[in-house]
């Protein structure tokens, strides 16, 4: 996920926190986005375990949807060959970090999240936002993890490939003075190319489904998180805007 900098700029809590902190003058600005905070809390704690049991009932929906989504992958959707072996390798390795994440998920299904939720509201309505922000993200983080290494697959699958098309066609990269030589290859070392790239165009199509399975569902949770990190900002920048107004 990258160093503490990044992890920091990444989360909306963070922002939020970081913006009252230090407009602790700003006092009835802090006390309104209180107020709505802990009113939209009093709504939504009227029916907290009616809430609470169909989020974490979507949350396993989504992780049994993603099991039968990989299986759909291993049976050739759509007509498409996949290579059977490295099929089979990713969907088992999936399968493996699926079960590791209900696992993952079952730590957040307790009360100590009701009470930073309810922390968070006190803080504002626009710190209630971001903390939802924040969790969708932490608690998706799979999502984001099969996202990097099929990304990473495809990288190296496709670099791979463009350095044995160089060498079939008697090329090369020189990485000293970064540009494409010519070489010369026997016969042998003419098979071992023919033979690495006819096994990377065949392993491609596999590589590239599950890369752009993941992709799509990475996109998708990280546009909801960038969703409400944005309605955070926006009742953070109403509020401050309304007091300076009345101000």
């Amino acid at each position: 996920m990258g160093t503490l900098p990044q992890c920091l700029a990444w989360s909306a809590l963070y922002a939020e926190l970081s913006f009252k902190l230090g407009n602790l003058c700003r006092l009835s600005y802090l006390v309104f986005d209180s107020l709505f905070g802990l009113v939209v809390l009093g709504l939504a704690m009227a029916r907290w375990t009616d809430i609470f049991v169909r989020f974490w009932t979507a949350v396993h929906l989504y992780i049994k949807q993603l099991e039968t989504l990989i299986t759909w992958l291993t049976n050739n959707p759509a007509g498409l060959k996949l290579n059977d072996a490295l099929n089979t390798f990713l969907s088992n390795f999936f399968f493996y970090h699926i079960h590791i994440w209900r696992t993952y998920v079952t730590f957040f299904e307790h009360s100590w999240t009701k009470w930073l939720l309810i922390a968070s509201g006190a803080l504002g309505l626009s710190v209630l936002v971001a903390f939802l922000s924040d969790f969708l993200r932490v608690l998706t983080v799979h999502i984001f993890c099969f996202h990097i290494y099929t990304q990473k697959l495809a990288k190296v699958c496709w670099a791979a490939f463009l350095g044995v098309s160089r060498a079939f066609r008697s090329k090369k990269w020189n990485p000293l003075r970064e540009r494409v030589d010519s070489v010369k290859l026997d016969s042998r070392q003419l098979f071992i190319t023919t033979l690495a790239m006819i096994i990377l165009l065949f392993l491609m199509p596999t590589i590239c489904v599950y890369f752009g399975v993941f992709s799509t569902l990475w996109l998708s949770v990280d546009g909801a998180c960038r969703l409400l990190r944005r309605a955070a900002r926006m009742i953070r920048q109403t509020l401050a805007h309304n007091w300076d107004s009345n101000d």
